[in-house]
């Protein structure tokens, strides 16, 4: 503590010159003495005891807790999850007369349902017991969903042989065999007293059926009207069931992954040898993702969808435009210069196109060399040590099976993504190809295989492209798989094509 005494003089008055007066008495304000703490030194509890250090015994039940929270938390998100999926079907929300049309779509010769549905009472009775039987359907894949998650992670032995996280991180193995088997029995055994209770429900409000066919003078067959709600049901939940197929894949491939990685790290390898795993796989995964960015780009010139990012390249053509209205250009100029700008940016287009092809292909190339080349020093090193000759065969096929392992997930989650191309969801359906790449209209954009106009027409770029390419040309090898109504629809669709145009 300083002595603030010394150093500050406490006097009532100190005489100090001023300008104008020569003694001016200034006063100071006195301090007390009697503080000998600052107050940053001062604290709200003066006699507090120093905590003491948790035994072993209490830092064990602490992170039993953390981990059956965690483990609830698992099971809160999934009921979550499950109470957000069911409220969010669309078949569910439609309208009487979209519901009308899904019964009539998804049972053939349902015309007696659809009359006795002409009754709002009805019709309120066939929605409510089609959202009873959506959700016990719903369970049963969810029972079905975490049924084959223990059955994976029995047969690749994800709980009895676990690995550490810092494996985990180091081999990008994907965790989702973190929670224990305890808890995802436990939330099997509550999904399955939920779809229990869906049945009952289910069962319940079929009774009630007596009640509606006796206050209506129509008398409905029962075994028709629940097969054509349960051929509502299963029709609305086609892309749930896709869905659930899909995590079920995800889970097998992560319970393969785990076991694939435990297999290697049974062989006892050195630091070095781990290492050398590290590398061959990284480069495995860099060859994939190479491998799919060269599918990827060629799917996109197949079905001429450009990415968003060439969109840079029509940035000129507005500087053209611009100079080409000058008055000094005649008509015909103007039309072949815009022509012939148009037809290079997409001759650019498509050279990039291929040249980003050919980059991704070589990547390929040099991965895979890169990883078999690593392999062999790896098989070199373990030769010339006595002690590691034994794991020889067993390292080296662990982790080809890895690799192989690696190619086969890739090569399915490049075909999902080849799908979405062709996807065309119904809450999506006019703006699906506007998000991350360009569709190509074969009947305004100038493709490198366009004609080359010299002359001003007065014919707007779809009225030339129709007249260069014509209207669609079916072989008469194919016409004949062709049904009446297909042929006829084609023509109408045609027809109404050319007559917009002009």
């Amino acid at each position: 503590d300083v002595d603030m005494e010394e150093i500050i003089p406490l006097n009532d008055t100190a005489t100090l010159p001023g300008p104008y007066n020569p003694e001016r008495t200034l006063t100071k304000r006195k301090r007390d003495a009697s503080i000998i703490k600052s107050l940053s030194q001062l604290s709200m509890k003066e006699d507090s005891t120093k905590k003491k250090q948790r035994s072993s015994s209490k830092i064990q039940e602490q992170q039993q807790e953390q981990q059956h929270l965690e483990n609830e938390n698992i099971i809160q998100s999934n009921t979550n999850q499950q109470q957000t999926t069911t409220s969010l079907h669309y078949y569910l929300n439609a309208t009487d007369k979209k519901l009308k049309q899904m019964l009539k779509a998804a049972f053939v010769g349902g015309e007696d349902i659809l009359k006795w549905c002409t009754s709002k009472e009805n019709l309120h009775y066939l929605r409510e017991h089609t959202r009873l039987l959506d959700r016990v359907y719903y369970f049963k894949l969810e029972q079905d969903l975490w049924q084959n998650y223990i059955v994976y992670g029995e047969t690749y032995h994800c709980w009895t042989s676990s690995l550490s996280n810092t494996i985990i991180q180091q081999n990008q193995v994907t965790s989702d065999y973190q929670q224990s088997l305890k808890s995802t029995e436990k939330y099997q055994h509550k999904i399955k007293q939920q779809l229990q209770d869906a049945e009952e429900h289910v069962e319940q409000h079929a009774l009630l059926l007596k009640n509606y066919q006796q206050q209506d003078s129509m008398v409905i067959n029962e075994q028709r009207l629940w097969a054509a709600i349960l051929a509502i049901v299963r029709k609305g939940q086609h892309k749930l069931s896709q869905k659930y197929e899909h995590r079920k894949i995800l889970y097998k491939t992560s319970a393969k992954d785990h076991h694939c990685v435990k297999v290697c790290y049974d062989c006892q390898p050195t630091q070095d040898e781990i290492t050398s795993m590290q590398i061959i796989w990284q480069a495995t995964i860099n060859e994939c993702k190479s491998q799919e960015e060269v599918d990827i780009l060629k799917q996109h010139l197949y079905i001429k969808r450009l990415p968003k990012s060439f969109d840079y390249l029509d940035a000129s053509y507005s500087k053209i435009e611009n100079k080409l209205a000058r008055p000094i250009y005649n008509d015909n100029t103007r039309t072949t210069i815009s022509t012939h700008h148009r037809k290079i940016i997409a001759q650019n287009k498509c050279d990039l196109m291929k040249l980003y092809i050919n980059m991704a292909e070589a990547a390929v190339r040099g991965y895979r060399q890169y990883g078999e080349d690593e392999k062999q020093n790896l098989i070199n090193r373990m030769i010339k040590d006595p002690s590691r000759q034994v794991y020889i065969e067993r390292f080296i096929k662990a982790i080809e099976e890895r690799q192989k392992h690696i190619r086969q997930h890739t090569q399915y989650q490049t075909q999902r993504r080849i799908h979405f191309f062709y996807r065309r969801s119904d809450d999506h359906r006019k703006h699906w190809h506007r998000r991350s790449s360009y569709r190509l209209n074969l009947y305004w954009d100038i493709l490198p295989s366009s004609p080359i106009i010299e002359v001003f027409t007065k014919l707007t770029s779809e009225q030339l492209a129709l007249l260069a390419r014509g209207p669609k040309y079916v072989p008469p090898c194919q016409i004949q798989f062709y049904r009446q109504g297909t042929k006829e629809k084609i023509i109408e669709q045609e027809h109404k094509i050319i007559i917009d145009k002009i």
